[in-house]
């Protein structure tokens, strides 16, 4: 349900549904429309008018046949674009072959950025681009200031590319 508040309080247009009617009273304040059913009933999602979604997230973690079975009726009824929540590398795998057009693992998502928080402290964010390629963000060492790009030789010594420079206000150099 957190992002479902992410993604409304960004200005998307969100419809959560769950089956438990606590859950559904929870979140109800925080996006457009909260509504109790069960996801794996056809009737009932096509009586919310699912099918003109722009993108349906199956957040069901504990039970995999109900997963499953949203994730199919979610692309029979044509949901553009479903992304399935998966707790494995072979539920993810199911998934994707019946129709699931992303697969989110929150959990092994969270370790691979905290692994990489972990091991590398001075990267602030980074994004994989391709195969041996990224965009990072890293703070500057403090020898890097007052100096140019060409004294600095970062290209040479480390095999980097700079494409943007951001400065703190009140900072010179």
């Amino acid at each position: 349900m957190r992002l479902a508040c992410q993604l409304s309080a960004s200005g998307a247009q969100v419809v959560a549904i769950d089956r438990r009617q606590a859950l559904v009273d929870s979140i109800r304040d925080s996006v457009d429309r909260a509504v109790c059913l069960d996801s794996t009933d056809e009737a009932a999602l096509l009586s919310q008018g699912i099918e003109k979604v722009d993108a349906a997230i199956v957040g069901i973690g504990t039970d995999f046949e109900a997963a499953t079975l949203t994730t199919v009726m979610l692309k029979q009824i044509g949901v553009p674009r479903v992304i399935a929540r998966a707790t494995s590398t072979v539920r993810g795998q199911v998934l994707s072959r019946i129709g699931a057009d992303d697969i989110a693992n929150p959990e092994r998502e969270s370790a691979e950025k905290w692994c990489q928080r972990l091991l590398a402290p001075a990267i602030m964010e980074s994004i994989a681009l391709a195969e041996g390629y990224s965009l990072a963000q890293i703070a500057a060492a403090g020898s890097f200031f007052g100096k140019t790009l060409k004294e600095l030789g970062i290209l040479t010594k480390y095999k980097v590319n700079v494409i943007a420079i951001r400065r703190e206000t009140g900072q010179t150099g």
